[in-house]
Formats: structure tokens, C-alpha cells, sequence
């Protein structure tokens, strides 16, 4: 097929109707004509300039494609088929979904950037899709967020899929997004591995939190104090639990988790001045709103296949709660 026919046939195909098919289309173009210069001069032979302007456009596109494919084989040391089964699984992701083929790429980049291997990248890219059309962001965003998330918890990229799950499920349910969540987790999520808090809880405290108004950065280092307040409390915070009868550490010596210990206090009366005391000044309002939230909005994140220990502590007061939740008009 002559270039010319091949071109005119293309820009009026009805399938090449927005700019996310653009990236697929050059690759069609570019495997007909001799290399982008002969494409290029196809192009000025036979339409204006403004048609020029969207095949130099195009071919843009298509190079900067290339050149993001590259650079993620130099990151995650793909070999040479390896890398043409990475490009070919971005390209598809372009054709079939509302993401580019350069989104695509963005990810697999930041994906490489945390480690993550040619076969892992593969199994974690529909996840991390499903991840960006929920949050409404770009792939690149998403992937970035999701795998700094997973590493500072310590997860297996086998876990991308149930965190981002839980991801979801807590900006869907709070005051919160996927941006505000990752910038918390940046400051909780190292403190919270160590001291074996799960992404569960601790994504669950996180909306909770963004719904008492503090979100993202505040929301993760006020967790982060809470955290560091219980693994290790002060002479005078250690007198406060024993009056109220609250254990920090389960039978093998280990932090039990936070949202337990401060559903706990709770239920044990704790005053305002004894949180201050247990917490310091820069966690007792998050705690404080922790406490608030709960009996209703226990656990978010699992909400949907555990039954919430909210359900068993609070049987009789939990529906009203839930029904004054709801008029109340706060997500």
C-alpha cells in the first residue's frame, strides 16, 4: 500500500478518534513508510500544515514513547526480550484503556525505579491501572504512590494488588485521596512496619483521621508520634495505661495493634488530660480523633471481609451512630 493511501485511510479510520489512540496510530504509520523522515515528507506532500503539525506531533509522541521504554530497561536491566514484551504490554495497555501507552511506560519506570523485576512489573501493571482510574490520576502518579507505599511496609510485590485494594477502599470512604494517602504513609509506614502495625489498620487510621481534618501530612506524622508513644511510653504514660487497665504489647511482648490500644482507651474513659499525657501534644488531637471515629468507622480498609470489632464492642449505640453519621452529611 502506497504511504499516501495508507495515511488518508488512517486520519479518517473511525477507530483513531481521540489523542490516546495517537501513540498506537504512529506505530501503524511508522512500520509502512521508511522511518519518520519518509513519513514526515509523505505527510508535507499531501495535507496542510495543520495535518503536518499533528504527524510531527505524532511522531513525538512516538519517540518519547521510545525513549521511556528505554530508559526502563536501563533501570530494571531488562534484556532485549524482555524489554520488547514490556513494550509490547504498554502498547496494548494504550489501545484498550483510557491510559496512553507513555502512561504506561511512566509506570513500568517507577515501578523499576522500587526494585521491582521485569515479571513483577508485568503482574502489578493491570493492578496499578485499576489503581490510577480509581484515584483519577496518571498511571506514573499511581505507580510511584502504590510502590513507595508497599516497600515501607515491607510487603512482597505478590501484595500490590490487596494494598492497592485497600488503598482505594479508604479514599472511596473518607475525607482523604491517594495523593494525601501516600504523602502520610511516607512518614507512618517506616514506623509502622517496624513496630508490626498492618497497611490495613494504619490506612484505616489514616482515613479516619482525614475525616476529623487532618489529611496527608499531618494525618502521618501525628500516627507516626502515636505510634512512637506506645512502643516505647514515658514513666508517666506507662502509669496512665495501668490506670486504665490497657496493655500495649500483646502476650509475646509485641505492639499490639493501634487501633485496638486506642479503641481500648476509649472504652476505658479516657480523659482529655490522659491523652495528652499518653501522647504529647503533637498526637493527642489525633488520637482524640481516633477515638471519635471509631465506634462507627472502625477499619475501612477491611470493612468489606472482616466483621468490625466496632460491630461486637458497641452492638447497642453503633446504629445510631452510623444513622447520625450519615445525616450529619460528613464522608
Amino acid at each position: 500500500m502506497a504511504a499516501k493511501d495508507f495515511i488518508i485511510r488512517l486520519l479518517l479510520d473511525s477507530d483513531v478518534g481521540g489523542g490516546k489512540k495517537v501513540e498506537d496510530a504512529l506505530g501503524r504509520i511508522s512500520q509502512k513508510v521508511a522511518g519518520l523522515e519518509t513519513f514526515g515528507k509523505s505527510m508535507s506532500m499531501y495535507f496542510p500544515a495543520p495535518l503536518v503539525a499533528f504527524g510531527t506531533l505524532a511522531a513525538k509522541l512516538f519517540t518519547d514513547f521510545e525513549a521511556q521504554m528505554s530508559r526502563v530497561g536501563a533501570i530494571s536491566a531488562a534484556t532485549a526480550g524482555e524489554l520488547k514484551a514490556l513494550t509490547a504490554q504498554a502498547r496494548e495497555l494504550g489501545a484498550t484503556t483510557r491510559f496512553s501507552a507513555s502512561d504506561a511506560a511512566n509506570a513500568m519506570s517507577y515501578l523499576a525505579m522500587s526494585g521491582f523485576s521485569v515479571s513483577e512489573m508485568t503482574r502489578s501493571m493491570p493492578s496499578v491501572l485499576q489503581l490510577a482510574a480509581a484515584a483519577t490520576l496518571d498511571m506514573g502518579t499511581a505507580a510511584n504512590i502504590t510502590s513507595n507505599i508497599l516497600r515501607g511496609f515491607g510487603l512482597d510485590v505478590g501484595e500490590l494488588a490487596h494494598a492497592n485494594d485497600v488503598l482505594v477502599k479508604a479514599f472511596t470512604s473518607s475525607n482523604t485521596d491517594l495523593r494525601q494517602l501516600g504523602d502520610a504513609m511516607k512518614y507512618v509506614a517506616p514506623v509502622a512496619r517496624s513496630s508490626g502495625q498492618s497497611i490495613e489498620d494504619i490506612t484505616a487510621a489514616v482515613g479516619a483521621l482525614g475525616n476529623a481534618g487532618l489529611q496527608g501530612t499531618m494525618a502521618g506524622t501525628a500516627l507516626r508520634k502515636a505510634i512512637s508513644s506506645l512502643v516505647k511510653p514515658s514513666r508517666d504514660a506507662q502509669k496512665v495505661l495501668a490506670e486504665l487497665g490497657v496493655d500495649t504489647k500483646d502476650a509475646s511482648g509485641k505492639m499490639r495493634p493501634i487501633l485496638d490500644i486506642i479503641s481500648d482507651l476509649g472504652d476505658a474513659g479516657i480523659s482529655t488530660e490522659q491523652i495528652f499525657r499518653i501522647f504529647g501534644d503533637r498526637a493527642a488531637a489525633a488520637v482524640a480523633a481516633l477515638d471519635a471515629f471509631l465506634p462507627y468507622v472502625d477499619n475501612w480498609a477491611t470493612c468489606d471481609a472482616l466483621r468490625p470489632k466496632a460491630f461486637k464492642k458497641h452492638p447497642a449505640t453503633l446504629p445510631d451512630e452510623c444513622r447520625r453519621w450519615i445525616k450529619s452529611g460528613e464522608i
